[in-house]
């Protein structure tokens, strides 16, 4: 009997703490705007990493889409802050994804938006196609019509920055696959035909380059920087510095 009325207890402690999440996250957007120091915006990081920690590890008793929900809330806001994220960078979008895709994986319109900051600006596409796989175990064609864009951007991902040319070909080829069920016959041809042109195995280094240099110059985080620079490297391109001093990608003459 006690063991029920704990769990009753907690069950419906559980929305309580995702509100007190919620008036969290806003008191602490409110007290940054006051001060915007660079101290600030870290101390600012590391509450909310603490926050993120709990959330990930927390019991749901039932309420998972609505932990979901808070974190994407919490993503809205700590993306949004531009100012925070000059001091800081975007390190925690990564952790947001993966509370959200672990609580709700069928919550597809927040994760199209994910997968761009993940991998543009927190230059994790890595992390963004395991996310974006797990995704896909928990959906169908059937009953999520935007299901097909998981695919998609996933392809994009593997094909832009992790070069894998044979991941993105069968990401293209399932979404045409899963366009025909659908119906959508135009979204079926074009990711086809996209299918196709990958099998003739293009040369992919220089969207690649293109792609990590839009991370180099989107991201203020100096080690998401760094990392952006070292694959550019490993693919065969060199960076140097104009006089005016912009960035500029030198490509070797034997790339097609």
């Amino acid at each position: 009997m006690k063991n029920k009325r704990l769990l009753l207890f907690l069950r419906y402690l559980t929305p309580l703490f995702c509100l007190a999440g919620v008036i969290y996250l806003q008191t602490s957007h409110i007290k940054t705007k006051k001060a915007r120091t660079g101290e600030d915006a870290l101390k600012e990081e590391q509450s909310t990493q603490v926050f993120l920690n709990l959330q990930k590890n927390m019991p749901s008793f039932g309420f998972n889409n609505l932990i979901a929900d808070w974190n994407f809330l919490g993503f809205i806001q700590y993306f949004g802050d531009g100012k925070a994220r000059e001091q800081t960078g975007y390190s925690l979008i990564p952790n947001f994804f993966e509370i959200m895709v672990d609580r709700d994986p069928r919550f597809i319109r927040a994760y199209l938006q994910m997968s761009t900051a993940n991998s543009i600006y927190a230059g994790r596409p890595d992390k963004t196609v395991t996310f974006m796989n797990r995704v896909l175990e928990s959906v169908s064609p059937k009953t999520f019509p935007l299901s097909i864009y998981i695919w998609i951007y996933k392809g994009v991902d593997e094909i832009l920055f992790l070069g894998d040319l044979k991941a993105a070909r069968h990401s293209y080829q399932m979404a045409s696959n899963w366009a025909s069920i659908q119906g959508n016959e135009f979204m079926a041809n074009q990711t086809r035909a996209t299918a196709e042109y990958l099998a003739t195995n293009p040369d992919p280094r220089k969207a690649q380059v293109s792609a990590w240099m839009t991370i180099l110059t989107t991201t203020p985080d100096r080690k998401t920087q760094q990392y952006a620079i070292d694959k550019i490297k490993s693919l065969g391109a060199e960076i140097t510095v104009t006089p005016e001093g912009k960035l500029q990608v030198i490509t070797p003459s034997s790339w097609k």
